[in-house]
């Protein structure tokens, strides 16, 4: 099956989202209601970075096993991601900025998926009502910038 020819960018809609702004359009996507319930955020882009659909999952159950996180973060990036090259992940929740062992489970499991699906992850960040901060750079990409 060929997948749907790309989207062309809206003319006038503003900058590309980048790592420099992702934030901050983040900032405008998510309702403090939702950060505070717990809430998974994803811009979904095209290949030049221009935003083709916001997807937010409010107050997913945290009870789900991983197999059962894993399917459903591969199914909404295989219908996005067809026409999505591109990607940032948001997690939201209540609370201090600090990260916590659950929101390194989920940048995991979106870093992961996201490669899977062949989609490019531009960053990650932590949405919560005292503000919002990048993850961490993955170490193995860490490891690749670092001259041989």
């Amino acid at each position: 099956m060929t997948p749907p020819p790309p989207l062309p960018p809206l003319p006038g809609c503003g900058r590309p989202i980048e790592t420099t702004n992702a934030a901050d359009v983040f900032d405008v996507v998510l309702h403090p209601e939702d950060r505070a319930d717990g809430c998974l955020a994803f811009l979904f882009l095209d290949d030049g970075g221009y935003l083709l659909t916001p997807f937010v999952v409010a107050d997913p159950p945290e009870e789900t096993t991983l197999a059962e996180r894993t399917d459903a973060l591969q199914n909404l990036f295989e219908q996005c991601g067809v026409r999505a090259p591109k990607v940032a992940f948001a997690r939201g929740r209540g609370g201090s900025l600090l990260l916590r062992d659950d929101d390194r489970a989920w940048h995991e499991l979106v870093i992961h998926v996201a490669a899977g699906a062949e989609v490019d992850l531009i960053g990650s960040w932590l949405a919560t009502d005292a503000g919002i901060r990048a993850f961490p750079t993955p170490l193995a990409q860490s490891a690749e910038s670092i001259p041989a």
